[in-house]
């Protein structure tokens, strides 16, 4: 008979396996819930020169990822930056950053003259 208490020691290898897998699996769906929420910020604040940079440096992550919800919002996303990314490349880049963001303007990535006054 096994001892209760020392239970956790006679684990299997498999076990043991199991466990740490369970582990990075939690901890790379924390990654891409990370990385899938700092794109979607940028596409909110319309800054599409950093969501390119965010989807060249980590974009194959998203894409390999086994969460259907991860992928299928990534995918989406990409499809919707298409359209700004051209105009970007027509307007000049960052010309559809919004001008009232706070993040924007708190993070200095407006110029001064372009955010809203401040009253």
């Amino acid at each position: 008979m096994i001892d209760p208490s020392n239970q956790r020691t006679n684990r299997t290898t498999f076990e043991q396996d199991a466990e740490i897998d369970t582990t990075k699996h939690r901890a790379d769906k924390n990654i891409e819930d990370a990385l899938l929420g700092a794109m979607l910020h940028c596409e909110g604040r319309g800054d599409y020169p950093t969501l390119r940079g965010h989807v060249r440096y980590h974009g194959m992550l998203l894409a390999a990822s086994q969460d259907t919800r991860i992928l299928n919002s990534f995918v989406m996303l990409l499809v919707r930056a298409i359209e700004p990314w051209n105009y970007e490349a027509k307007y000049g880049e960052g010309s559809l950053l919004s001008r009232t963001s706070s993040a924007n303007i708190e993070w200095g990535v407006l110029d001064a003259e372009e955010s809203p006054s401040q009253s």
